[in-house]
Parts: structure tokens; C-alpha cells; sequence
């Protein structure tokens, strides 16, 4: 049982592996400059988007403790008021 399912990831590995070099190869067939383009661009952009997304998980955290605060205070607010009954 363990053996067949490392001979199905080994299998799964060396394909994709392949099909990468092939689709390597077939990028820089059509376009060499273009290649270089996405070898650059595409880290860039990684690294650009996880240090955006850690901003706005910070920007979240910040606006959820004001709207906490904003809460308790119109909470003690409503609390304080007299209920009027008829």
C-alpha cells in the first residue's frame, strides 16, 4: 500500500517535471525576450502581493478593534438610556 503510493507520487513527479521542462523549452522556442519578461516579473509580483496582503491583514485587525471600540461605546450608550413604556 505504501509502496504504490510512492511509486504514484514518483510517477506524478517525473511527469510534471517533464511537462515543465517541455513547456520551458516552448517558451523560450516562441519568445526568449518575452521568458526573461516572466522570470523577472512573475517573483516580482509574488513578493508584491504577499507584502500587500500582510497590510491589509494589519489594516483588518486595526479596523476590527476600532469597530470593537465603537460597539462598547454606543453599547454603553443605549444601555444608559430609560425605557419608556405606555
Amino acid at each position: 500500500l505504501v509502496g504504490d503510493q510512492v511509486t504514484l507520487n514518483v510517477n506524478v513527479f517525473l511527469r510534471s517535471l517533464v511537462q515543465a521542462i517541455g513547456v520551458l523549452i516552448f517558451m523560450f522556442i516562441v519568445s526568449w525576450q518575452l521568458s526573461i519578461l516572466a522570470f523577472i516579473s512573475v517573483p516580482a509580483i509574488t513578493l508584491l502581493s504577499k507584502w500587500y496582503g500582510q497590510f491589509i491583514r494589519k489594516l483588518t485587525k486595526v479596523m476590527q478593534t476600532k469597530l470593537a471600540s465603537g460597539n462598547s461605546v454606543s453599547e454603553a450608550a443605549i444601555s444608559s438610556m430609560p425605557t419608556v413604556r405606555a
